[in-house]
């Protein structure tokens, strides 16, 4: 079967990128879906001294490309930040496969709506579903296709995630805010 490659404008949320976070330390190129090229780009003491940060970038381009971006081309990049001794090859292979599941997917993602894991998040050892909520780092990129919001992936623990089947989201985000909890420790305690 021939698969059209489809082609993604990086320069503006690029640019975007580097003004936020500075250069990338590394960069890796993964084919999705045999039609489309995303990058990760990694970065270290990003957004603040001591984080390590992974973001997509032509996640949003595919979903407008597929069809599941909205209307008026609002799409969507994921970005992942932790504590830099939680960063090393597990997590950023972690971060790929992400990248495959949102892709596979073929949907936005609804803030406040964890995401379920069949495996932990690496380095952790009960944090089984990502929160997505609003990137308070990179914000969102308006681009000629569209916005790009991108989308904070907050690892969250077990009873954490069956504490917001009968909660809101802003209820848990209160309960972080509020216990000081740092979203970048993934060994750190439950706020439920």
């Amino acid at each position: 079967m021939f698969r059209k490659s489809i082609e993604v404008d990086r320069g503006l949320l690029d640019r975007h990128l580097r003004a936020s976070l500075g250069e990338p330390f590394a960069t890796m190129t993964e084919r999705i879906h045999k039609t489309v090229d995303v990058d990760a780009y990694s970065f270290v003491d990003a957004p603040h001294d001591g984080e390590a940060t992974l973001v997509s970038l032509g996640l949003a381009g595919y979903a407008r490309a597929m069809k599941f971006a909205t209307d008026d081309g609002y799409a969507q990049e994921l970005q992942m930040t932790v504590n830099q001794p939680f960063f090393g090859d597990d997590l950023i292979d972690f971060f790929i496969k992400s990248m495959w599941v949102y892709a596979r997917q073929r949907t936005l993602l609804t803030w406040g709506l964890p995401m379920t894991l069949a495996v932990p998040v690496p380095g952790s050892t009960d944090m089984t579903a990502l929160l997505p909520t609003p990137s308070s780092a990179i914000q969102v990129c308006t681009e000629p296709a569209g916005t790009t919001m991108f989308c904070r992936l907050v690892p969250i623990r077990t009873e954490e995630a069956f504490w917001l089947r009968k909660h809101q989201p802003a209820e848990l985000v209160a309960a972080l805010k509020d216990k000081h909890a740092d979203l970048g420790d993934l060994k750190r305690d439950s706020v439920v």
